[in-house]
């Protein structure tokens, strides 16, 4: 109810709330792809380096859905999609990580 009167008083309260919604639907993949490739034994480095890119991407996605012009959207679809790339990556590389221990 609260956030229905913030997103009638002001454009940027809305545009925020919208980045906020699109955040919480990509945030599953994200951790259910960190836990396999936990579970799967990749390297820890690794991990952390694309959980960091992972992050700094989304940030820059939530600021240029704030500032969204129609320039700036391919910008936004192409980070989206290199975020999510980041996480399909960690779930193939864990994939073919427990493929090859169950092989052995």
């Amino acid at each position: 109810l609260q956030i229905s009167r913030l997103s009638q008083k002001s454009e940027s309260f809305q545009r925020l709330h919208a980045a906020h919604c699109n955040q919480l639907e990509s945030l599953p993949i994200f951790v259910a792809a960190m836990i396999l490739g936990k579970y799967a034994g990749l390297e820890e480095t690794r991990l952390s380096k694309l959980a960091t890119l992972w992050i700094f991407l989304r940030n820059i996605y939530n600021v240029i859905y704030f500032i969204q012009g129609r320039t700036l959207s391919l910008i936004r679809t192409l980070v989206f999609m290199w975020s999510l790339c980041i996480s399909c990556n960690i779930i193939r590389e864990a994939a073919s990580k427990l493929r090859q221990r169950e092989e052995d």
